[in-house]
Order: structure tokens, then C-alpha cells, then sequence
């Protein structure tokens, strides 16, 4: 999303007065003239960017998608080119914020906390809320369509879209849902059919039993309990005489009723009778031919013999008691009723439980009026009341104030008020980001007494010490590390047979648990590249080469005095697997992921008319892949994205496209050199992320930042989010980079905090 997409609309600002303009350029200009000129001034307009020649028009300020693109690529240290001369930390900040103030608008004495876009609920989410809300955890979300992502992740609000399919899917989840906690309605009884085969007595002719004269067939059955049964037959019978064919069905030696058989062939009809059984055990159901008749000397050869045929017999038991499982998750949703309450007042009772933890906010009075209309619809009717609730809870379940993340607005609504989050949203926010469900009674009984600000340092050290924290663990990671798409790559079977799914479950494990160890513990985030340990199970030792004891669960293992060539995630072997291609490692993948996930500087997107590598050419026999690319990248055009890329995925040789250690290419040694534009070297992946931690801190710390606001707010980074993050990264510094510190300052920011009103006003 741009700068001034829906889910970030800024204010327009007042046009800045002549002193403000010539302080804008006189501030700029300078550090522009020295760093930038050279391409984007002075006659050079490379990227159609001419920053001396806009600077000299009158209404230059105005251009604010311009800016905003100078903006952006400042920001993100993708300009100036890294094997330009770079400003300063200083002088980017004074670029940057002199865009913001006079370009922008933006006031530094009140920060801008930007707006969100409402959020459906993703699959994942879904499928916790119902579980967390219910009881039940059976993932209803499965059957529904992928959720968009916007910006790498599946929580920004702007791609979550509701299509007309989802919307029936959501319809059809709710019955389902309702059916899982409260029991089907009408409960369903428990047959048991039994077929010609299995009963006993009389002949067997045509795929039924028989009677050719008085007498009776039987089958044992077993009644699981007392109470009232249903026993059936399907049969027909042949005319013959003036009577039709008597049939009666007894129970061990009690007789329950004597049928006219109706029906004739090819025609069979259902005959069926309700009876009470005192207790449970096996019985004896007995089908008895009363009348037979024989007239062999009529006319008619269809009426000489009266026989009576029976397809099946059935035994339909009465509804038992529901299960312990059942009885659970009906109290959670129903309570107990209320002594002496009418049914509609236990409806009345069940909805003022219910729909607040559903909408994760109190309701208002005509909320619970209208649902209660819903209830009348059925239960008017004197229809059970199991029958009748259901209605109201469907629409529930299926109301917009369930299935997206609503936020307070301030009354009037004003896209220039910015104002504190209520605590319910709050409390909101906080467990979606950090469980990805609702809140749980905890939260909400804080927000309720608004004392959740209050012990907001408090909430999150619990939340992150919950077991429900273990989804942000998986679904974070999974979408800013891309670990998801382990699920997609298939390693050519020939070249890497060992690659198999249990060694791709096992290579996301590792990958969770090292992210879970370090928030658990508050490890500091440079752990993520420089950590001397990391999470292995048998699958892995095995890949990785690893000596010792080992299961199939995943165990602490320190790395310290061992040659083995692992430690940090740049090293971990789904992140290299995810980065190659089916047949061969992907220098450019890995290098162009590490700019974008972890150094926060990606690159561009490469122009449709430059060719794959083709490493099956005649010109690439015997050639490494490294003596291969750089054949590739020869053209200017290539080398200027490809510089920065090929050094840092060349690092990265040493491992292959399912992350084994090798120390030859085509038989030749592999080259894990890498020099960066700016100068600096480094020797493989151990060396390289060394160099980030020690030179490139900051820049780490600030994508980290950006991703988790990005997952945790569900919109993109804006210009004034920027004050925000470099406040979270000065007290990050102080505090020695903690993980688990990361996230408390994230959500103590004024962008987690505050909202700004919905709608622009003209």
C-alpha cells in the first residue's frame, strides 16, 4: 500500500508559506546537492527524478506522492546507491524530517498514530476465537478460501477482503459450529440396519428375506439404554386371496403391533412402530408372516401366492444423554438456567452472556433486543428451545461485530481527533497480536474497570508467558521469516532424496522453537544472528550432521566448542531452503531476502527483458554457479541491484538448496566471499551475520521493528510512524536489545495506543 492509502489516509496539510518553502529548501538542498546530484540533478534525471529542477519550481511542495517517494527511498537506505558516498545518520534525519514537517504536515508535538482499516478476522483467527469462545477446537476455518496478504502478512486490514464465497462459508461454518457445542437439532438417533443376510429364519430370494408361508424371521440387536424405541421394516408383499398380508413385529415375546403390508413389488414401503424398552441389553426383534394363502388354480399367476418379503429391519435408538464433551461446551455457551426462568428469559440470559465475549466489547441494549427478535422468530412458535436459540447465536456468529476487529470512534467522528483506544480495543489488539484470538476474561474484566493501561507491563509478560502465545511464535515467524512457504517447495526428488516431510516439519520446529526461546527468555534480538545455540531433534542431526543421542522432539543444543557450521537463523535450514530452487541453490533469492527480511532494505523488482539463468547453457558447463551468475550480471543494468545481493548470498554457498554443508560446487571449491559495495568483507554466514550485528544493528532492529508493527497494527509503515520506531530502538539500545522488551515498547507506542477518526472530511 502507498503512502496515502485507505488504511493510512493522512491529513492534508496547510500549503506552507514562502518563509516555510525557502527554509525547506535551504535546509535540504545541501545534503541533496552533495549526495544526490550527481544523478538526479545537474542535467542527470536517471529515474525520472529531478531534484534541483523540482526544488526551482513554484510549486514544488505540493508533489506530495513525489516526496513521498524521496521520502520512502531515504527511509528504506535504498538511495543513494550503496556504492555512492552516504549521508550521515544526521543528515538523513534532517532530509527526513524537513519532508515530513513542511511536505506533510506532520507536527512533531503531536504524534500522528495513522488509522487502521477494519479487520476481518483471517483464518487463523478464526479458527482461535471460535475455539477460545466455544470450547472447541475443530477449525471450521479449514474449507475456507486463502486470505490476501498486504505488505507480507495476513493480518493487514486493507487485504482482507469479504467475497460473496467467504460469506457463505461463513454462513455454513456457523451451523457447523453450533452443532459441534450444542448437539444437532433435532438430535440425531442412533441406528442400527440390519440386512437379509443377517436375519435368520424363512428363505433368501432377491436381495430380501422371504416368508412363502406362516412363520417369522428374528435378529438380535442390543439397546444401549431404556427408553422409547423405533423398530422398522422395509417390506412388499404378493397378493393373493382377499386379504392383504398381515405382518407383525414382536420384541423378545411382546407383541408391538400387526401391519396390512400395502405395498407390492417393485414397490416397498417403510412400516414402523414406537416402543418403550425398560432396560438396556440384548433383545430379540421378531418379524412374524400371519396369513399366508396359496390359490394355485387362479386365473391370475400374480395372485396365487400371498408371501411377504423384508429388505431391512432397523432399530433407532432414543436420544441418550449428551457427552461430557457435549455437556461442556453447552455450559460455556448456555450457563445454567437461571430457577423458574421461561425459556425466553433463558434465551435473554444465554445472549447477555454470550455476545459480549463474541463482540469482545460490552453490549448495548438494542443489541440484545434485536437478537432476542431472532429468538421470538422460532421460539414463538413453542418450538423447543434448543431449536429456537439457535438463531440468535447464528447471527452472532455471522454478524460483522464478530467476524471484524471494530474499534471506538470519537463522536463526532473526525479524521483530525486523535484519541486514546478504549481498553476493550486495547485489550483487543493486544491478544490478536500476541494470541491471535479474542481476549481472554482476564483482559476484558480490566478493560471493564479500565485499569488495562494501567497494568499493561503487567498483561503482556503474562500473555507472552501463555501458551496461547505460542501463535504468534508460529504465525509470525511464518509470514516475516516466509517459513510458510516450507509448505509449498518440492527439492527435486532425484537430486535430494533425504528430503522428505518429516525433515520439513522438523526444519520449521527448529525455526519456531530458536523464535519462541528467544522472546520466552527475552534473549536479545542480535540472537537471532549471532546465537551460539539452536533447537535439534533426529531429522536434523542427521542433515545437519550433528553427532549424538537424539529424538523425534526438538532439544536444546549450545553450539560452543563444536566445528559445526551452524548458529543464527541465516544458517538455519529452512530459511536456506526456502531460498533456493528445486535443483540448485539461488544466490539472488537468499541475498534479496536477507535485504528485505532482516536488513530492511530491498531491492528492486528486476525488468521483465532480463533473462533467467540458465545454468543448462553450453557456456555454464563446469562453471560454478557463482562463475555462472557473474556471467549474468555483467550488463551495468544487472550489477547495480546485483551488487549487494550476489555478496550476500555468496556467503551463503557453503549450504545447498535443502541447507547441507558442502565444500565444492561442480567440483569446484565454493567461493563464500562477499564484498559489499561500501567496502566491507565477510566470509561465509557465521562472518556475514557478524557483520550485521557489529555494523549493521540498527538496521536490523528497525526492519524487526517495522515487521512487528506491520503484523501487529495491520497496516504498512508510514512517514509518521517513523518518530515511533527510532523512540522504540533508543530504548532498546538502553535495555540490550531484549526481545521480550521489544514487544512491551511496541505496545506502549503512540501508534498501538491511539487511532485517528475514519473518515476525511473535504
Amino acid at each position: 500500500m502507498g503512502l496515502f492509502a485507505s488504511s493510512a489516509f493522512a491529513l492534508k496539510p496547510q500549503l506552507p508559506s514562502v518563509k516555510e518553502k525557502r527554509t525547506f529548501i535551504d535546509t535540504v538542498q545541501p545534503i541533496l546537492a552533495k549526495y544526490c546530484y550527481d544523478c538526479h540533478g545537474e542535467g542527470a534525471s536517471k529515474g525520472d527524478i529531478v531534484l534541483d529542477d523540482t526544488l526551482n519550481h513554484d510549486g514544488f511542495l505540493e508533489n506530495e506522492l513525489f516526496w513521498n517517494k524521496v521520502w520512502q527511498n531515504l527511509y528504506k537506505h535504498s538511495m543513494p546507491p550503496a556504492q555512492k558516498p552516504m549521508p550521515s545518520s544526521a543528515e538523513r534525519k534532517v532530509v527526513l524530517g524537513a519532508i515530513e514537517r513542511t511536505v506533510f504536515g506532520l507536527d512533531p508535538t503531536k504524534p500522528d498514530p495513522g488509522r487502521v482499516t477494519i479487520r476481518r478476522l483471517n483464518r487463523v483467527e478464526y479458527d482461535n476465537v471460535i475455539r477460545d469462545l466455544t470450547g472447541v477446537d475443530f477449525k471450521p476455518a479449514k474449507d475456507f478460501p486463502p486470505d490476501d496478504t498486504g505488505h507480507g502478512f495476513d493480518t493487514v486490514g486493507d487485504a482482507l477482503s469479504l467475497s460473496p464465497l467467504l460469506l457463505e462459508k461463513y454462513m455454513s461454518a456457523a451451523d457447523a459450529v453450533l452443532d459441534e457445542v450444542l448437539g444437532e437439532f433435532p438430535p440425531p438417533r442412533k441406528l442400527q440396519r440390519i440386512g437379509p443376510s443377517k436375519m435368520m429364519g424363512a428363505g433368501y430370494e432377491r436381495d430380501a428375506r422371504v416368508l412363502t408361508t406362516t412363520g417369522e424371521v428374528e435378529v438380535r440387536v442390543s439397546l444401549p439404554r431404556s427408553g422409547e424405541y423405533r423398530f422398522r421394516a422395509r417390506a412388499w408383499a404378493s397378493l393373493a386371496g382377499s386379504e392383504l398380508a398381515k405382518m407383525k413385529f414382536r420384541l423378545n415375546d411382546r407383541d408391538l403391533k400387526t401391519f396390512e403390508v400395502t405395498h407390492q413389488s417393485p414397490d416397498a414401503g417403510t412400516y414402523e412402530v414406537n416402543a418403550k424398552v425398560e432396560r438396556a441389553g440384548d433383545v430379540h426383534f421378531r418379524v412374524s408372516f400371519l396369513n399366508d394363502f396359496y390359490d394355485p388354480r387362479n386365473r391370475n399367476p400374480k395372485r396365487r401366492d400371498r408371501n411377504l418379503y423384508l429388505q431391512w429391519l432397523e432399530v433407532e435408538s432414543p436420544i441418550g444423554k449428551p457427552s461430557p464433551e457435549l455437556q461442556v461446551s453447552r455450559h460455556k455457551i448456555l450457563g445454567t438456567r437461571p430457577e423458574g426462568s421461561s425459556n425466553r428469559a433463558y434465551a435473554e440470559f444465554v445472549l447477555r452472556r454470550f455476545v459480549p465475549r463474541a463482540y469482545r466489547r460490552p453490549v448495548t441494549e438494542q443489541e440484545v433486543t434485536r437478537l432476542l427478535k431472532l429468538y421470538d422468530v422460532v421460539g414463538g412458535k413453542d418450538a423447543p428451545f434448543m431449536e429456537a436459540i439457535r438463531l440468535p447465536l447464528k447471527a452472532v456468529l455471522v454478524s460483522p461485530r464478530f467476524l471484524f476487529r471494530a474499534e471506538s470512534q470519537p463522536r463526532p467522528n473526525d479524521p483530525k481527533a486523535v484519541h486514546d483506544l478504549d481498553e476493550f480495543s486495547l485489550a483487543s489488539r493486544l491478544s490478536f497480536f500476541l494470541w491471535s484470538t479474542m481476549p481472554d476474561d482476564q483482559l476484558l474484566a480490566l478493560a471493564a474497570k479500565k485499569q488495562l493501561r494501567p497494568n499493561l507491563a503487567t498483561e503482556v509478560h503474562r500473555m507472552l508467558a501463555d501458551n496461547r502465545s505460542r501463535a504468534f511464535s508460529k504465525n509470525f515467524p511464518g509470514q516475516w521469516l516466509q517459513l510458510r512457504d516450507l509448505e509449498l517447495v518440492q527439492p527435486d526428488k532425484k537430486r535430494f532424496p533425504g528430503f522428505d516431510d518429516k525433515l520439513r516439519q522438523s526444519m520449521r520446529d527448529e525455526t519456531e522453537a530458536f523464535f519462541s526461546y528467544l522472546l520466552m527468555k527475552n534473549r536479545p534480538v542480535t540472537e537471532f544472528l549471532d546465537a551460539d545455540y539452536t533447537f535439534i531433534n533426529a531429522p536434523l542431526a542427521r542433515h545437519y550432521g550433528l553427532r549424538g543421542k537424539f529424538a523425534d522432539d526438538l532439544k536444546y543444543v549450545s553450539l560452543k566448542g563444536t566445528s559445526l557450521p551452524r548458529g543464527g537463523i541465516l544458517t538455519h535450514a529452512s530459511l536456506l531452503t526456502i531460498t533456493s530452487n528445486p535443483t540448485r541453490t539461488s544466490p539472488v533469492k537468499r541475498g534479496k531476502w536477507v535485504l528485505d527480511n532482516i536488513l530492511g532494505t530491498p531491492v528492486k523488482d528486476p525488468p521483465p527483458d532480463i533473462p533467467e539463468l540458465d545454468i543448462s547453457s553450453h557456456d555454464s558447463s563446469g562453471k560454478t554457479l557463482r562463475e555462472q551468475l557473474a556471467m549474468h550480471t555483467e550488463k551495468p543494468l544487472c550489477a547495480s541491484c546485483h551488487v549487494s545481493m550476489d555478496a550476500i548470498g555468496f556467503s551463503l554457498e557453503n549450504y545447498d538448496a535443502i541447507g547441507r554443508w558442502r565444500l565444492k560446487d561442480a567440483g569446484n571449491p565454493i567461493d563464500s566471499a562477499g564484498k559489499l559495495p561500501t567496502g566491507e568483507k565477510f566470509s561465509g554466514a557465521l562472518e556475514l551475520q557478524r557483520f550485521i550485528v557489529n555494523g549493521r544493528k540498527k538496521a536490523f532492529v528497525r526492519c524487526l521493528t517495522e515487521k512487528l508493527f506491520t503484523y501487529a497494527l495491520g497496516r504498512g509503515i508510514e512517514y509518521y510512524d517513523r518518530s515511533a520506531i527510532e523512540e522504540i530502538s533508543r530504548r532498546l539500545s538502553e535495555r540490550g536489545y531484549r526481545f521480550s522488551d521489544l514487544i512491551l515498547f511496541l505496545v506502549e507506542s503512540v501508534p498501538f495506543q491511539k487511532r485517528r477518526g475514519d473518515f476525511p472530511t473535504e
